[in-house]
């Protein structure tokens, strides 16, 4: 059962139709490590200018979502590029996306890998210089 919000800012129950997945933890490890690149789950309840920076982040639903890619013997890549960081987040949303994500890891059964994108893009151009300071951002 889905609850959709609605235009008045209700929400309306939606029963699914067919037959969904089953989520399964393997049963014997891959043989190579797949990344998740997770998008996070914006709500739509929230009322929000979409210019802002930061959107408006549904954090239960967003580690939710963490939770079943690693059920599935995912693991998850992190305020990556092509997943949040210049997608509507800055640099403070993107910061905390990461430290509750790997928080949730520590805690999770499967003890599941977590890897973080580095940008530099909380800096101005102006600090970064040269390749020493690039690097140390």
């Amino acid at each position: 059962m889905l609850r959709l919000p609605l235009t008045n800012g209700t929400v309306e129950n939606y029963k699914l139709v067919g037959i969904p997945m089953t989520p399964r933890t393997p049963s014997i490890s891959f043989t190579r490590i797949a990344f998740a690149a997770a998008h996070v789950v914006a709500s739509p309840l929230f009322e929000i200018d979409p210019w802002q920076l930061g959107g408006a982040i549904d954090w239960d639903e967003t580690l939710k979502y963490r939770h079943h890619l690693w059920g599935q013997g995912l693991y998850v890549a992190e305020a990556m590029d092509t997943a949040q960081r210049g997608m509507g987040l800055d640099w403070e949303t993107a910061k905390e996306l990461i430290e509750r994500t790997v928080n949730e890891a520590k805690y999770h059964p499967l003890k599941p890998r977590v890897v973080c994108g580095a940008g530099t893009d909380q800096f101005g151009i102006e600090e970064l210089k040269n390749e020493d300071q690039i690097i140390n951002a």
